[in-house]
């Protein structure tokens, strides 16, 4: 995998995981369960500024980032 791809994996998995905590929408005091229907988000990922030198010289690197970009679809039943 590339550094990009890592960054946009990286991304998509930190952009999803506080939805891990949600809990399941069960309620223990009722008998009756309410089900939600799932929903569904799209989403966008991309890269606006990367500032990167090169570490033996000190220089700024320049990098393309114009194509850095990732659209995912998320479903939460």
């Amino acid at each position: 995998m590339t550094k990009v791809s890592k960054l946009l994996t990286l991304s998509l998995v930190l952009i999803s995981a506080p939805l891990v905590g949600c809990g399941d929408n069960s309620k223990d005091d009722e008998a009756v369960t309410e089900i939600t229907p799932p929903v569904t988000k799209t989403f966008t990922v991309s890269v606006t500024d990367i500032q990167a030198t090169q570490t033996s010289t000190g220089k700024a690197i320049t990098v393309d980032i114009d194509s850095v970009s990732q659209t995912g679809t998320l479903t939460v039943q």
